[in-house]
């Protein structure tokens, strides 16, 4: 939120069936079926820090360039339903960088939430004359509560209306959330690893807010992350309907063609001066040369569109060789993946087309044995991005099994963008080959 670089005060945790506002001065937390009917509780508030619920925003940490944000916006205008389950027309969304780069870009962290709703919680705050000065993810209350206790990489475990969260914060930044069914029988270890793994990782610290008493826990901490959030909300972040970005960007423009349309008059009134000063001569030579520096920038402008196209036809070459000469055949791959496969664990399916993630599912006698063959996978260096989907206790007959599902990219195979493409009001779905490794 580079536009509100202090954070700090009341929270308002917002969703489309309840609303929580928790207020620091008194330390209390109030809810409500709505902001409405929170009355006088938000009655006139401006520039509350508003968390979405788990239910109603995404996190999602991937692996992008490092641009500025604004450049970023741009390259994630098109292709933001690869990373979260909404269509690029209907999506709010920002982005947080993290720390962590490498060969293939930086971990950066997306918030996204559906546009109606965001529209629908910013005209709840009208009607009772309130106003957001952040909109953000709840799960990145894990982050403000990771500052709190001065653990940067922890899992912030916590029951809520909508279930119990569990958070993984690292490098003090919320990368996932996931949010659970809060019932007796359930192994709640368990599933902090398999959050922990599906961002390639193990627990690190495990703290129990909220008053949430968890055995094993590194930290019991009484106050909720609502409440941390009141004291450490994170900068860098606010989710904004598209039309406001658009009408901030075409006031930015507007002032930079004002200031370029100024230039312009004192340009004129300079030539106008040396025009009045110089000879006929002069004026004759300067018109010659102003025609040599056209036919230059002309010749400039053609050598600069050939040398567009020619990039432009050597990359669809190269996609076009990749698309018709696939770097591992199925085959092999199928060959690669069933020799690291443990004993005790079988492979009953896979999933694999050109362009997609090729996605393995299978049987296993233990949780050991899908562990195993996931760091086998991960350590292959025919895949990348290996990734573990779901991984279910079950019974067959009276035999406890493990069925999970594991997602990679073969490398040196052709990966595929989806963009929309706006025709005549409509949105129609485009297919572009990227050449990226």
């Amino acid at each position: 939120m580079s536009r509100h670089p202090n954070l700090a005060g009341p929270v308002l945790e917002w969703s489309p069936t309840g609303v929580a506002f928790h207020d620091p001065t008194t330390g209390k937390t109030v809810t409500a079926e709505s902001i409405q009917a929170l009355g006088g509780v938000v009655q006139g508030r401006k520039h509350l820090l508003v968390a979405l619920s788990r239910r109603t925003a995404f996190v999602k940490a991937v692996r992008l360039p490092a641009l500025a944000k604004p450049e970023l916006r741009q390259a994630l205008r098109f292709s933001i339903p690869q990373h979260v389950p909404l269509e690029a027309s209907e999506t709010a969304y920002d982005t947080v960088p993290t720390a962590d780069t490498d060969a293939e870009g930086r971990l950066t962290v997306i918030g996204a939430v559906r546009t109606t709703h965001l529209r629908n919680l910013l005209l709840e705050l009208a009607a009772v004359g309130a106003s957001a000065k952040a909109v953000f993810p709840s799960a990145f209350g894990a982050a403000a509560m990771a500052v709190e206790v001065g653990h940067p990489d922890c899992e912030v475990v916590q029951r809520t209306l909508e279930g119990l969260a569990i958070d993984v914060v690292r490098g003090g930044v919320t990368i996932c959330a996931r949010l659970i069914p809060d019932s007796g029988d359930l192994d709640l270890h368990s599933e902090i690893h398999r959050t922990c793994a599906l961002v390639g990782g193990t627990p690190v610290y495990t703290i129990a807010a909220g008053g949430f008493d968890l055995a094993g826990a590194g930290r019991l901490v009484p106050t909720d992350t609502l409440d941390a959030l009141s004291r450490h909300a994170t900068p860098g972040f606010n989710l904004e309907l598209p039309e406001v970005l658009e009408k901030r960007a075409k006031q930015a423009m507007q002032g930079r063609s004002r200031f370029a349309l100024l230039l312009c008059l004192a340009a004129l009134c300079l030539a106008v001066m040396v025009y009045l000063d110089h000879e006929d001569a002069k004026e004759e030579r300067t018109r010659q040369q102003a025609l040599i520096n056209r036919d230059v920038q002309d010749a400039e402008r053609a050598r600069k569109d050939a040398t567009a196209k020619l990039a432009a036809l050597e990359k669809r070459q190269v996609v076009l060789d990749q698309a018709f000469d696939p770097a591992q055949p199925i085959g092999d791959v199928m060959a690669v993946v069933s020799s690291l496969a443990p004993p005790g664990l079988w492979l009953t399916g896979a999933n694999f087309e050109r362009g997609k993630p090729f996605i393995l599912r299978g049987t296993a006698m233990t949780n050991a044995a899908v562990e195993s063959f996931l760091a086998a996978l991960a350590v292959e260096s025919r895949f990348r991005d290996v990734k573990l989907l779901f991984a279910n206790n079950g019974k067959i007959e009276e035999t406890p099994v493990v069925q999970f599902s594991i997602t990679m990219h073969i490398v040196g195979n052709l990966p595929v963008i989806e963009r929309t493409k706006k025709t005549k009001g409509k949105t129609t779905p485009t297919t572009t080959a990227s050449t990226a490794r």
